[in-house]
């Protein structure tokens, strides 16, 4: 769609890599969060979020994430 308007844009450009901070990713992967972007990028935007966000979480990924991410507080 950019292309059609000649807007210029990065090639491989992603929530991770516009919004992320790899320190933040890294922590949440040890708190469980699986290690694709997709799961990352998901994390970012709850994390930005000011309402609950739904997840979509056939294998229960998502919640012992969440679970492991808040125990503390």
């Amino acid at each position: 769609m950019l292309r059609l308007f000649d807007i210029q844009s990065t090639k491989n450009v992603s929530v991770e890599v516009v919004c992320g901070d790899a320190v933040k990713i890294r922590q949440w992967q040890i708190q469980g969060l699986p290690q694709d972007s997709f799961s990352a990028d998901s994390a970012i935007i709850c994390e930005a979020s000011e309402r609950w966000c739904l997840f979509i979480d056939p294998q229960m990924q998502a919640n012992l994430w969440l679970k492991n991410r808040y125990k503390e507080e």
